[in-house]
């Protein structure tokens, strides 16, 4: 319930501060010399847009908060999970999210003007997140426990377990997450609705089935953040062939170097802790 409260007290600040900040770029024009064409011309390009994107975006988070539908009664393992994603999705709003903003006013002034530049621009930007993101989610993938225990005490190691098991989900969430907005350029909305509501029906059938067989909190946690993990990871794939680039070769060359990175830290953690793996 608290979770709720907050998302909702949230999302309404959000709208007070959103209002007062587009005020200085015209926020009052749309309330007055209504151009009734351009409004009939704009509601007929973007008829797609209410019955694809807010629906995927209402399933991409039902299917980020099953683990606490399903774990509710786990009480303690649904808080570590819910403050490690809170943790874990700070990095991809301050970063990710804001070059979203950027990249999706270039993908469609490139799509119209320059469409042979579109693969280049998107590329790039897949590159960077991704070495910007592979030191950072490696490093809490093999040492969030300790660093947890050592700044919030032992009872909060699990906290810090969790947060590793989701590194590599959301490293690839990182990659992929804000260059979806061009299916958006492309006028290819209805992929994201279908890859969310495939995501979601694949955590729910895994974890489902796991807890059918009687596997601890921790193990359908970490289900969870496997399918997650990958499934972003052929988004990253998708969106690269879309723009036309070699996807197959940089989506293996990712793999290649997040395998490298894992064994690195997987020995540093080994001669510092004496175990190459976080459990609970």
């Amino acid at each position: 319930m608290g979770l709720i409260v907050v998302e909702v007290i949230m999302n309404a600040l959000a709208t007070v501060f959103y209002w007062i900040a587009m005020r200085r770029y015209g926020i009052g024009d749309l309330f007055k010399e209504w151009n009734w064409n351009a409004v009939w011309a704009a509601a007929k390009a973007y008829k797609r847009y209410p019955l694809l994107t807010f629906p995927e975006r209402w399933v991409a988070q039902m299917s980020g908060q099953l683990p606490i539908f399903l774990l509710i009664e786990d009480a303690e393992v649904v808080g570590w999970f819910a403050l490690s994603t809170s943790l874990l999705t700070m990095p991809l709003r301050l970063l990710g999210y804001s070059l979203n903003n950027v990249y999706i006013q270039k993908a469609a002034a490139t799509v119209e003007s320059a469409p042979e530049e579109l693969g280049r621009l998107t590329r790039g930007l897949y590159q960077r997140l991704f070495w910007v993101g592979l030191p950072a989610f490696g490093a809490l993938t093999f040492f969030s426990d300790w660093v947890f225990a050592f700044i919030m005490g032992e009872s909060w190691r699990g906290a810090g377990v969790i947060t590793g098991y989701m590194g590599l989900f959301y490293l690839f969430r990182l990659t992929s997450e804000p260059m979806s907005a061009l299916f958006y350029a492309l006028r290819k909305e209805h992929w994201l609705l279908t890859f969310q509501t495939s995501l979601g029906a694949g955590r729910l059938l895994v974890m489902g089935a796991l807890l059918l067989l009687g596997a601890t909190a921790g193990h359908v946690i970490l289900a969870f953040a496997m399918i997650s993990a990958l499934a972003y990871l052929l988004l990253g794939y998708w969106l690269l062939r879309a723009s036309g680039q070699d996807a197959l070769r940089l989506t293996l060359r990712v793999i290649a170097f997040t395998a490298g990175a894992a064994v690195i830290m997987a020995c540093a953690r080994w001669m510092i802790l004496g175990d190459a793996w976080p459990t609970l």
